[in-house]
């Protein structure tokens, strides 16, 4: 298996405490992408966590945005919730 193939199969997955009342969980495409959420996670001094496996119906956040589809990324700014 390449390097991209595995890239597609692993979920990059951040899950942050915008306060202590609401969770947030990103599902970035890529580790890149991954990498720069987290940073300005981590500038803002917020709690996070990577997760491995999260599914919509048996895990809780209160919001969850999936940027593997261009609609969620565009109407998505980090910048409201840090």
């Amino acid at each position: 298996m390449t390097d991209e193939t595995n890239e597609k199969k692993e979920r990059f997955l951040l899950e942050f405490k915008a306060n202590e009342r609401f969770r947030v969980v990103l599902e970035c495409k890529t580790k890149e992408q991954f990498e720069e959420y987290t940073a300005k996670v981590e500038a803002e001094d917020l709690k996070w966590e990577r997760l491995y496996n999260w599914n919509a119906q048996f895990d809780e956040a209160d919001l969850y945005v999936d940027f593997r589809h261009p609609e969620c990324e565009a109407q998505f700014d980090l910048e409201d919730f840090i």
